[in-house]
């Protein structure tokens, strides 16, 4: 096994190091910057090894949002919270049983007085939360009095040149770009677009064809019986997630915890993911503690549909060659439906119906593999989603019944006797004839379909501001689908210490053992075999505050084994390590990020998942894969005239191979750099209560 790291890297490493410890000032504030306050939010919901394509971009778009327009207690509605996102369903309960029974609250500082609140949350809500002297209720006109407008322009761009730019099989230009507008007046309206071209689509280019991505929105919240209407791109979620689901942040023991929304209500969408998004229009009527949400919209697909049929749809977002050209937009879904709830503190309950119409059947394929797979031109479901909450114990769920009478079902069981001490215990069933397209609920395979598992998950304090917490998770396929076989058991155990959660010091340590079943099909798309994939992995992090810079140290370690026909393949060892480091320099608005890693990961079970700091409007999770060394700087500059200029610049440089990737993407060199290139400005139409400058 080749980890080793030349002489030359060394150097490289040297030259980070030195700028990361550069002098620098930070200057201290009773309200946490974004940056520290979306940080300790990412550490509160916790991290994971993860594949799936988070959309990170839009979880820091939220929270922005609601950082530049904080939460009024007094008079805060339900989705205001839902929007903040790691605040759990029975949090929000409390919060606005709260204001209403003991209100007017006085100070933010009472948030200690809540019930069921976690410590890590009296640190992060202060931040997103204020409390008015006297009555706030922000007209119409005062709101568009205190707007604002931003306008912003992206490119990303790899240095390299890869063969499919060579060739000509890519028919655009090498760099992605992007724009977006944004309009907000306070928490009562605002309005969204987003325009994308990904790079080696023909945007100039033979003619071009312009933008391949448009998405824009109108939202206006507050009105009168109507909490919120968006007209354009929009998200949904309602109960568990087995009808509607948006995305789930946080680690598997955060989410069996139900550290987080599960709800999510409605949002206008103006991001750039690939991932289906309906657009329509969708309002949520409010009659007392009853809400009403019905909502219409039509979605495009990608989709191979030669004889009039579709087998699958592709959500790459990609149209870089003739033949991903000819397969965009080939597929229309038309969706309506309707949510009902009720909300009291002790209980809540909601029922959700919806039917889906795709423009041209599904058919099945050739393999036993996908013998339950969606077949027809049309979805329906129907689903009653609940939850409990008496005496420090919660229980919540959702159970859906969809075409062919196929069941899904999800439930919690939570106790909490103390304030820190916490017991969950979880249960899901999906059968494998359940299909909902727009369903995302907690899961350990990919998708609601074809799983039976339970999880135990458990917090105990160990000390002022520290905790211990444990996970058990086992699950079972139901058939043989394309990412599982359905005659292996998979399971994932994990314990867990944070510890010293405040401002400047948070100490995390997880260890885990994962089994997870994969499946291999001969040359017939049979299935031939079976296998296993085990892996232990220990995750250390240490975040700090030295010579008025922000740190995090942080390390990786992983044993990997394959199982196949039974016999376990020869353990392989992953490392990983890497220090981050950012400072805001007091004296000009400029903002500095960096980071420096090394890894050895010899196969690509031993790969790592590390999130990565952006130039606003972007997010990034990549794969570490192989013997390498990885670094990133960032500047963000805020000029005076309410221009901000961002520069990032990543790169990969590898030991043990001299050339990445293969096919079209192959570099024939051992390295990869990235450049991220991003202006905005900004207008605000008055400064005031909603500034906080």
């Amino acid at each position: 096994m080749k980890i080793g790291v030349n002489f030359w890297l060394c150097r490289r490493l040297f030259f980070v190091i030195l700028m990361l410890y550069m002098s620098m000032s930070l200057a201290c504030a009773d309200r946490f910057s974004f940056d520290q306050f979306y940080g300790l939010v990412l550490d509160y919901l916790g991290e994971d090894d993860s594949s799936e394509a988070l959309d990170v971009q839009d979880l820091e778009l939220r929270l922005r949002r609601v950082y530049d327009n904080p939460i009024e207690w007094n008079s805060a509605t339900r989705q205001q919270f839902e929007d903040l996102r790691f605040v759990s369903d029975r949090t929000i309960e409390e919060l606005l049983f709260y204001a209403d029974y003991y209100g007017p609250v006085r100070s933010v500082a009472e948030l200690q007085l809540v019930d069921d609140i976690e410590k890590p949350l009296l640190l992060l809500l202060p931040t997103v939360m204020y409390v008015a002297e006297e009555a706030d209720t922000v007209s119409w006109a005062d709101a568009f009095r205190y707007s604002r407008h931003k306008l912003a322009l992206r490119s990303d761009m790899v240095l390299e040149q890869r063969k499919g730019y060579e060739s000509g099989y890519y028919l655009g230009e090498r760099f992605r770009l992007l724009g977006r507008y944004d309009f907000e007046a306070g928490n009562n309206f605002r309005a969204g677009v987003a325009v994308e071209s990904d790079a080696g689509e023909p945007w100039l280019k033979d003619g071009g064809r312009g933008f391949d991505l448009y998405r824009f929105f109108v939202e206006a919240s507050n009105l009168a019986k109507v909490s919120r209407v968006v007209v354009g791109s929009y998200r949904v979620g309602f109960g568990r997630g087995l009808l509607f689901g948006q995305q789930a942040y946080g680690d598997r023991l955060s989410q069996v915890l139900n550290r987080n929304s599960s709800s999510y209500g409605v949002s206008g969408y103006g991001g750039v993911s690939e991932l289906p998004t309906l657009f329509g229009s969708v309002a949520k009527f409010e009659f007392n503690r009853i809400s009403v949400t019905p909502f219409y919209g039509y979605t495009a697909l990608d989709a191979d549909t030669t004889g009039g049929v579709w087998h699958s749809f592709s959500e790459s977002g990609y149209h870089r060659t003739e033949s991903e050209i000819e397969r965009r937009s080939t597929l229309g879904l038309h969706t309506i439906g309707t949510n009902v709830s009720y909300n009291q503190r002790y209980y809540n309950v909601g029922m959700t119906a919806y039917g889906g119409f795709f423009t041209l059947p599904a058919e099945l394929g050739r393999g036993d593999w996908d013998a339950n797979d969606f077949v027809g031109d049309r979805q329906w479901g129907v689903s009653l989603d609940y939850a409990f909450h008496k005496n420090n114990v919660w229980f919540s769920g959702e159970t859906a019944l969809g075409q062919n009478l196929a069941v899904a079902t999800t439930n919690t069981l939570l106790v909490r006797p103390l304030s820190e001490l916490q017991f969950s215990i979880a249960h899901r069933y999906f059968s494998p004839k359940y299909h909902a397209f727009w369903a995302n609920a907690s899961s350990s395979l990919s998708g609601v379909n074809a799983e039976h598992g339970a999880s135990f998950a458990m917090q105990v304090p160990v000390g002022k501001s520290k905790n211990l917490s444990f996970l058990a998770d086992v699950y079972k396929p139901l058939w043989a689908s394309t990412t599982m076989s359905a005659t292996q058991i998979g399971y994932e155990l994990r314990s867990q210490y944070q510890g010293a959660f405040s401002s400047d010091k948070i100490i995390y340590a997880s260890l885990r053992y994962k089994v997870r079943p994969a499946w291999y099909r001969d040359e017939n798309w049979y299935i031939s075999q079976s296998a296993t994939d085990r892996v232990w992995q220990l995750y250390l992090k240490f975040s700090y505050t030295m010579l008025n810079c922000r740190f995090v140290t942080g390390g990786q370690a992983n044993l990997a084994q394959e199982n196949i026909l039974g016999e376990f393949t020869k353990p392989t060892f992953g490392w990983l390590f890497y220090q981050d480091a950012a400072y805001d320099v007091e004296e000009v608005p400029l903002r500095l990020k960096a980071r420096m890693a090394l890894y050895g990961a010899p196969t690509w079970a031993n790969r790592f998942y590390l999130y990565e700091s952006d130039v606003p409007m972007a997010g990034y999770v990549p794969a570490m894969y192989g013997s390498a060394f990885r670094w990133y700087l960032m500047a963000d500059y805020k000029f005076k005239i309410g221009l901000t200029a961002a520069l990032r610049i990543a790169q990969t440089i590898y030991s043990d191979r001299d050339v990445i990737g293969s096919s079209h993407e192959q570099i024939d060199k051992p390295h990869k750099t990235d450049v991220h290139i991003l202006l905005s400005y900004e207008i605000k139409t008055s400064k005031g209560r909603y500034s906080f400058e």
